[in-house]
């Protein structure tokens, strides 16, 4: 089935998952045509996250005109905002962020008043094709973390700092490694490449994640997973569809479980491969933008 699909145009400037999720997701899916027209779409999309309630209104009942079905996708962080709740006329309603965690922890699924379908995380097209024409460099890192122990201090981050810590003060010193910040930081990473940072996935045995505090997900998650690393993640209470613990990636249960499994993981190099192959061909074969877009729209 192939369905037409006009997207509604945000009130900021597409940026961000805009362009690199909702439109390279549309244009790339062989189930999906992007119409520049209403009156010829089966579906109008809607980036919930860029768009105000009263120009969402505006497209919807333009939209109820031509007989679209209307789904509004919200890749906001918080689990408790429902964005574009009390824009009358939505048919489907898909959340990023559904998870509310306190200190770290994974509490419980948000629920909401109307019915709300999860949509991860993804592969950014853009992060892919560079790691996938890098120059393969060695992998000569055994492990690598992005977050830094000075997010011991943030609120909302204590957790991904305490996990710098252990792996800079704990790992055994013969284990190479690179903890913290890598490349360039803040809107410029959500909008280009990083080529530092990507580089770093690629040299890196072992990538460990962390959750923030508040919810669950992130891009680093995919990110990682495409470049091909073993990765490590802090275990999720609702983790992206297909993406299983010992099979796809390693889930851990705090500080000391990831010790003794990032040590046991670089010692037993034919389970880390394995793994971290596995892993990589579940992002790039399951986890892409046109896969999110189909999720919404077909």
């Amino acid at each position: 089935m192939t369905r037409s699909v006009f997207l509604g145009e945000p009130d900021t400037e597409g940026r961000g998952e805009f362009k690199h999720i909702f439109n390279s997701g549309v244009e790339l899916s062989k189930g999906l045509t992007l119409v520049d027209s209403m009156t010829d779409a089966d579906v109008l999309l809607l980036d919930a996250l860029r768009i105000s309630r009263s120009r969402a209104g505006t497209l919807v009942s333009q939209a109820k005109d031509c007989g679209c079905e209307v789904v509004a996708v919200d890749y906001s962080d918080d689990p408790q905002s429902m964005r574009l709740l009390e824009v009358p006329g939505i048919d489907r309603f898909l959340k990023r962020s559904m998870v509310l965690r306190e200190h770290g922890v994974s509490s419980g699924l948000i629920d909401y008043p109307v019915a709300c379908a999860h949509i991860a995380y993804c592969v950014r097209e853009d992060i892919l094709a560079y790691a996938l024409n890098a120059s393969c460099p060695a992998r000569d890192l055994d492990i690598a973390c992005f977050h830094s122990t000075e997010l011991l201090e943030r609120h909302g981050q204590t957790k991904r700092g305490l996990i710098a810590q252990t792996l800079s003060h704990q790992l055994p010193k013969s284990y190479s490694r690179k903890i913290g910040h890598v490349g360039f930081k803040g809107v410029r990473g959500r909008n280009e490449v990083n080529p530092d940072y990507v580089d770093t996935l690629l040299r890196s045995l072992i990538v460990v994640n962390c959750q923030p505090d508040r919810w669950e997900g992130d891009y680093r998650l995919f990110e990682a997973l495409a470049c091909g690393p073993l990765v490590m993640c802090d275990r999720m209470l609702r983790p992206p569809r297909g993406l299983q613990d010992g099979k796809h990636l390693i889930f851990y249960d705090g500080p000391g479980d990831l010790l003794e499994k990032a040590c046991y993981y670089l010692e037993h190099e034919e389970e880390r491969l394995r793994i971290a192959g596995q892993g990589q061909l579940a992002a790039i074969n399951e986890h892409r933008s046109r896969h999110r877009m189909e999720q919404a729209c077909l």
